[in-house]
């Protein structure tokens, strides 16, 4: 399961908002296995529901959201979640002065992955909740393609590591947990499964194209 947080300044405006927007989203895209949740930065707001401008927002868009209340971002969120999505550059700052390093890549700005990345405005401040709700639309629109351009990869590996000969299932096991724990010998762990990916390959095993990905994946370290 994909698990997705946003985050803004008070949680009570555009992370609410981004939440029940997205949930709405995938809902109608079919696309499961995904929980999605939003949190502050600050402490300001916690405990009170969502702000009555995004409020009446999703109302006039149709779009359920539930009993809100605002809570601060915690640095165990950094190890339960896969995304955490602030609105602006601030939000990221602000942040990782609260979870530490970003050293699993977990952290985006919302509009980083749109086509024009920018800053989603404060509608606390600026008053336009339209303008707001278009800003986080676009965003999570270029976001959930992003999801499942990223769910498309991680199938397709699925089905290339699949009915594999043990001899080279059990060498990528090996290969994988050298990876994973950092051990000195990884090149003769590569090695190895070079030489059962060369012969399983040889022996129609594997396909042409299982044959390219292990040594694009694995052998070259490419992708």
């Amino acid at each position: 399961m994909v698990k997705v947080l946003f985050v803004c300044l008070g949680n009570i405006c555009r992370s609410p908002m981004a939440e029940y927007v997205f949930k709405d989203m995938v809902k109608k895209q079919g696309i499961e296995e995904i929980y999605i949740d939003s949190a502050a930065t600050s402490s300001e707001e916690i405990g009170n529901s969502i702000h009555y401008g995004t409020r009446n927002k999703l109302k006039e868009m149709n779009i359920e959201y539930g009993n809100h209340f605002a809570r601060q971002i915690t640095h165990k969120d950094y190890e339960q979640f896969d995304y955490i999505i602030g609105m602006e550059e601030r939000n990221i700052e602000d942040i990782k002065k609260i979870v530490g390093k970003d050293n699993k890549n977990k952290i985006y700005r919302l509009l980083d992955f749109s086509k024009n990345p920018r800053d989603i405005a404060d509608p606390w401040y600026t008053g336009n909740f339209d303008k707001t709700y278009d800003d986080i639309v676009e965003g999570l629109e270029t976001f959930s393609n992003y999801l499942r351009q990223e769910k498309q990869v991680l199938l397709n590996e699925r089905i290339l590591e699949k009915c594999l000969p043990s001899y080279l299932e059990n060498d990528l096991k090996n290969l994988k947990e050298g990876i994973k724990n950092n051990v000195t010998y990884l090149d003769c762990l590569i090695n190895e499964l070079q030489g059962s990916v060369n012969s399983a390959f040889v022996d129609g095993d594997i396909s042409e194209e299982q044959c390219d990905y292990f040594y694009r994946k694995y052998i070259r370290m490419e992708i």
